[in-house]
């Protein structure tokens, strides 16, 4: 099992700093992972930081902890900017990068006069993911889709992670459960109590973990990444990780945001390090 921390983007004080120290204090505790939110804005009035950004800096300063987000909504962005951003951002961190992808929320288009209806979200999607992976093979690249083209195009260097950086796919849906069998990993969200979330049980990932099995053939280097208010207080810890792993899961991230705790109550516990079984 390893641990990593889900972070929001958002914080009322100086958000990119914060952020910075925030990923600082993870390294040095021994956290195995890094990820950010991926939003442009919020429908309150906030600080919000770039998280691209924020782990490009945090690469130069950091050796071991991977780092990504989860979840970037593709259809924001142009797949062959994504697709070169991330192989130099692999190179600066010498192979910790990994992308959480998914459709995101109606906030993340429609306050910029985009549509933001699932069906077009999701097919944009996965032109995008099915464009950036044979970007990041370094062999020319051709592809006509519907919303997206390429035309003989190939990127060099490659990323450094072989075949690829891995890609994690959010969402629960059945949609989303089909396009994660495609890929390297599933990242549910969740009981998330602060912010009022019942988010998905255990039972329903050992359910849905037996479906991706069934269509991949096998799970072997394949995550299930299980995003959630870490329980704290009079709680057995380690009887909930080991239920974690019994129903698939490889990866638990602890949510880190401002309804369920302060800034300080963040690095507080930060500083204190993953779980230890």
């Amino acid at each position: 099992m390893k641990f990593g921390l889900n972070v929001l983007i958002s914080w009322n004080q100086d958000t990119i700093q914060f952020l910075l120290e925030l990923i600082k204090e993870a390294e040095n505790s021994g956290w195995d992972g890094f990820f950010l939110w991926d939003h442009l804005a919020f429908p309150w009035p906030s600080e919000v930081a770039e998280p691209w950004t924020v782990l490009s800096a945090a690469a130069t300063f950091t050796k071991n902890i991977k780092m990504g987000t989860i979840v970037t909504p593709l259809a924001r962005h142009r797949p062959q900017s994504i697709a070169r951003q991330l192989t130099t951002l692999d190179h600066i961190t010498e192979g910790r990068v990994i992308l959480g992808a998914g459709l995101g929320n109606p906030y993340d288009f429609e306050p910029y006069g985009e549509k933001s209806k699932n069906k077009v979200l999701a097919k944009k999607l996965d032109e995008s993911l099915n464009i950036i992976s044979q970007l990041w093979t370094g062999t020319p690249v051709t592809y006509q889709g519907k919303y997206y083209k390429i035309n003989g195009i190939s990127y060099q260097p490659t990323p450094i992670q072989k075949p690829k950086i891995p890609i994690w796919i959010g969402g629960v849906s059945i949609g989303a459960l089909k396009r994660a069998t495609r890929w390297d990993g599933w990242c549910p969200v969740g009981p998330s109590e602060s912010a009022g979330q019942r988010g998905t049980s255990l039972e329903e990932i050992k359910e849905s973990v037996k479906k991706i099995e069934e269509i991949r053939g096998n799970l072997k280097n394949y995550d299930i990444v299980y995003t959630v208010d870490f329980p704290t207080g009079n709680f057995d810890q380690n009887k909930f990780i080991i239920k974690c792993e019994s129903v698939g899961v490889t990866w638990i991230l602890d949510h880190l945001y401002g309804l369920r705790m302060t800034a300080k109550e963040a690095l507080d516990k930060v500083k204190q390090g993953p779980p230890q079984i």
